[in-house]
């Protein structure tokens, strides 16, 4: 009966002690960058401000005459960005 009271407490400051999922969506976007250009889109839907919806796709596309460095894509993945946008040069 003891041990089954730990392993209860245990599994209880388990559970408490995990992120919290529950917010999933990204509360800002992506900063200013010179000569790029970035979009939002969830599903067909192009949103124009935060937050933004879990599973929401962040597209950077350069000025012409200039060169993506780094990804043009990025998605909000439980509250946070998956990964950085490229910048333009």
């Amino acid at each position: 009966m003891m041990r089954l009271l730990v392993l209860l407490l245990a599994l209880c400051i388990l559970v408490s002690s995990a992120p919290n999922y529950q917010n999933k969506d990204c509360q800002t976007g992506f900063p200013p960058s010179p000569h790029r250009t970035v979009t939002y889109k969830k599903g067909t839907a192009t949103k124009k401000g935060p937050p933004y919806l879990h599973r929401t796709v962040a597209y950077a596309k350069c000025d012409p005459g200039y060169t993506r460095q780094g990804y043009h894509t990025s998605e909000c993945q439980f509250g946070e960005w998956e990964r950085e946008l490229g910048k333009c040069v």
